[in-house]
């Protein structure tokens, strides 16, 4: 038990401190299912900032939450595949976005939080709020990206940061597009994130028991030193 807590501290944490913040967020749900004050304050400065329907910020924040669909996931992962040849990295990537899209669709049955008013919404949602599944999903999706290439040796420190930065700006802006777009509100997204970083933690903590105990394949191109 000890080992785990070491090996695992800062995730276990962040679960932690994620999971207790979704437990607030989701009572507070709960308790005004349909618009509180948070989330008309945020939702009527979202929507005097989004100007017109059809105009330049409909086609952009339309644009950044393709980014948070299924088929754009999909063959992104796909791209993935090629270039990891679909070894474990892959298919652990598609199996956690699958489980967490799984467990998207049950929390939504358990809160039933109705979508914001039809006619303000700039695209259509069949399913229902809280949480934003494409906040859940895209943060484990896109997460579980950043985590490989953390702790990959692939890339240059600051090539690493800085696409890093770029995929967690692309998490938030999907996230806000939600917003912006009329089909979520801001505790539907901020809940999406949190039970994501929840989901996250845990499958960074499986992925690096798995590593553990896998072996070790060296590379035949490089040449070792005597």
């Amino acid at each position: 038990m000890k080992r785990i807590l070491k090996n695992n501290y800062y995730e276990i944490v962040t679960l932690i401190i994620a999971f207790l913040l979704f437990v607030l967020v989701s009572c507070y749900i709960y308790k005004e299912p349909e618009v509180n004050i948070i989330d008309a304050t945020i939702r009527d400065a979202m929507y005097s900032f989004r100007g017109p329907k059809y105009g330049f910020w409909f086609i952009v924040f339309r644009t950044l939450t393709e980014l948070g669909f299924v088929y754009f996931i999909v063959l992104l992962a796909a791209l993935i595949g090629f270039g990891t040849r679909f070894d474990r990295r892959f298919w652990y990537l598609c199996g956690a976005t699958i489980i967490t899209y799984l467990a998207n669709e049950l929390i939504k049955v358990i809160y039933l939080r109705p979508r914001p008013i039809e006619e303000l919404r700039w695209m259509s949602e069949a399913s229902t709020s809280f949480p934003s599944g494409h906040s859940m999903v895209s943060l484990v999706f896109y997460g579980v990206i950043i985590y490989f290439i953390y702790s990959s040796d692939y890339l240059k420190p600051k090539t690493k940061k800085l696409v890093i930065s770029l995929i967690i700006l692309a998490i938030v802006l999907i996230g806000l597009s939600r917003i912006v777009l009329g089909v979520h509100y801001f505790t539907d997204v901020i809940g999406g994130y949190l039970c994501g970083l929840v989901f996250l933690m845990i499958f960074v903590m499986i992925y690096k028991k798995i590593m553990k105990k896998a072996p070790v394949i060296r590379d035949t191109n490089v040449k070792l030193a005597d």
